[in-house]
């Protein structure tokens, strides 16, 4: 991997994750003892039961070795910022979504070496140069994801006044930052992207349909009502691609390993998207009715 594009992820991503700050508060962790259910249920449902579902999917989906690493990385990660702005347009909870999102994005930091170095074991052998270091993987991660977001939150904190008027100028800068820094690493990776594009496209559309249902359901089956179910099914069913990125580009830095976080970048936010339309059309009705 060249070092100019290293760096360019890795500052793409500082800046977003310092964005995501901004836009959370002591508050969003203190919801997670007031609302203690949900958020369980959620944060069992995103740190347990996805990487489950996302090794389940690579074993017996017959993908390559490379993809079937890719749906492992991919599910180990942390839910995004998207995840919270498809929950505000669903009209679901937010609070709950943003909760989710901060926790996990805390908690994976430890458990994101577990996942990827076990999935690079079974998919891809015990290749020495493949290990990714539990202690320095985690280490790297608390600089460019948890500190950024604590020093956002600082900022928020100290200066809300001032910082306010900016927060959706800053959310749409960092909108297009993502998805320049995205542009660059697809035309920078093209070559090792378009070989198996078409099959990582299709296990990605698959696997993105598969967890919003299973989350669903299984927060139906916890007793959550539907909006807490439908923020659970789409923190779960959309992760952070960027972080994905990430540990492709600048841990791992094996371009093969992008083909299926790539496909999934472009991909995940069509069903999300679909089934927030369905969500909303079938809310309205409801309120209609009542």
């Amino acid at each position: 991997m060249d070092l100019w594009l290293q760096i360019t992820v890795a500052v793409a991503l500082i800046l977003i994750m310092l964005s995501m700050g901004l836009e959370l508060g002591i508050d969003d962790f203190r919801r997670v003892w007031s609302i203690p259910r949900p958020a369980l249920v959620g944060l069992a449902s995103q740190l347990l039961l996805l990487p489950c579902l996302g090794f389940a999917f690579a074993r017996f989906s017959g993908l390559p070795p490379e993809l079937a690493v890719g749906v492992v990385i991919i599910t180990a990660c942390p839910g995004g910022a998207p995840s919270n702005i498809f929950t505000y347009i669903a009209g679901a909870n937010v609070a709950l979504s943003v909760t989710l999102t901060a926790v996990s994005s805390m908690i994976t930091i430890v458990t994101i070496p577990l996942w990827v170095n076990l999935g690079l074991e079974i998919f891809l052998g015990e290749h020495e140069e493949l290990h990714l270091p539990a202690l320095q993987t985690s280490a790297r991660l608390l600089v460019i994801t948890i500190i950024p977001v604590t020093i956002g939150m600082a900022v928020r904190a100290r200066f809300g006044v001032q910082v306010e008027p900016w927060r959706p100028r800053i959310k749409r800068v960092m909108t297009v930052l993502f998805f320049l820094a995205a542009t660059v690493i697809v035309r920078q990776q093209w070559d090792v992207l378009k070989r198996d594009f078409v099959v990582a496209a299709g296990s990605a559309l698959s696997l993105v349909l598969i967890a919003l249902a299973v989350a669903f359901v299984v927060a139906r089956l916890s007793r959550l009502d539907r909006r807490d179910a439908f923020t659970i099914s789409v923190e779960v069913g959309l992760q952070n691609g960027a972080l994905a990125t990430l540990i492709v580009v600048n841990l791992l830095e094996r371009g093969e390993l992008l083909i299926f976080p790539g496909a999934y970048a472009v991909l995940a936010m069509l069903p999300v998207a679909l089934w927030t339309l369905l969500y909303r059309a079938r809310s309205t009705i409801s309120s209609a009715g009542t």
